[in-house]
């Protein structure tokens, strides 16, 4: 019983939808009908401003992300070997891709999947981290880079699982053990490759065909190779 109350919390902590109550809060405007319809903090930034974004994404990142990590270790007492933290960590990404209070549309969880790195996997984040921004400053493409350093996590933690562990051992708060972290990694990609294909079902690009449609989603995570009309996109009048 214990166990499906975090498992719901997960889920319902996720499922809050900060940027668009900030959407609403500050301007008075649904961001799924803006730029990339995604309802997370990059597409607040573009749409809302700054600081709201900045507010959106902390709170994407610790009250969505960490703070079922912790209940799951301070307050349940889930241990560093568990599988349980598999199904827990996908429930706070889920809550906020597919949000129960907003007819199961949402963003797309890599800012709560930082949150959950950052409390069951702190080495790995760094790595996911250094990987993403070394990629995006030589070609300043977010959506392949984003992609290639989630997948690049699973590999990452079997090939020095040993070495990961022992520097995730010195972190100052708990964090899981290294075949734990693995599968849920392998979670957080899939999860991530779902929510881009099934994404923009509401607002789809008009014209393309299937196999280019699906490409894009997947590599650039939109429906055209057009990044500042996809992003820049308004509600019809």
């Amino acid at each position: 019983m214990e166990l499906i109350l975090l498992y719901l919390y997960a889920y319902l902590a996720g499922s809050i939808p900060s940027s668009y109550l900030v959407g609403r809060i500050a301007k008075n405007i649904d961001i799924r009908e803006y730029g990339s319809g995604n309802v997370g903090g990059t597409n607040v930034l573009r749409h809302v401003g700054k600081w709201w974004a900045s507010a959106s994404i902390l709170f994407e990142i610790f009250i969505k992300g960490v703070s079922p990590i912790w209940a799951g270790f301070y307050v349940f007492g889930i241990n560093d070997t568990s599988l349980h933290w598999v199904p827990l960590t996908l429930l706070a990404i889920a809550g906020h891709n597919w949000s129960i209070f907003l007819k199961f549309s949402g963003g797309r969880g890599i800012a709560v999947a930082t949150g959950v790195l950052f409390g069951i996997a702190p080495v790995q984040l760094v790595i996911c981290l250094i990987t993403y921004l070394t990629g995006w400053f030589a070609t300043k493409n977010s959506g392949v880079w984003v992609l290639i350093s989630l997948v690049s996590l699973p590999i990452w933690t079997l090939l020095l699982g040993e070495i990961l562990d022992s520097v995730n051992a010195v972190w100052p708060l708990q964090s899981v053990d290294s075949t734990t972290i693995t599968w849920c990694c392998i979670g957080i990609v899939s999860i991530t490759i779902l929510k881009r294909l099934l994404s923009n079902l509401e607002r789809p690009a008009k014209d393309l065909q299937l196999r280019t449609l699906i490409l894009n989603r997947l590599f650039l995570d939109r429906d055209t190779k057009d990044h500042q009309n996809w992003v820049n996109r308004q509600p019809p009048n």
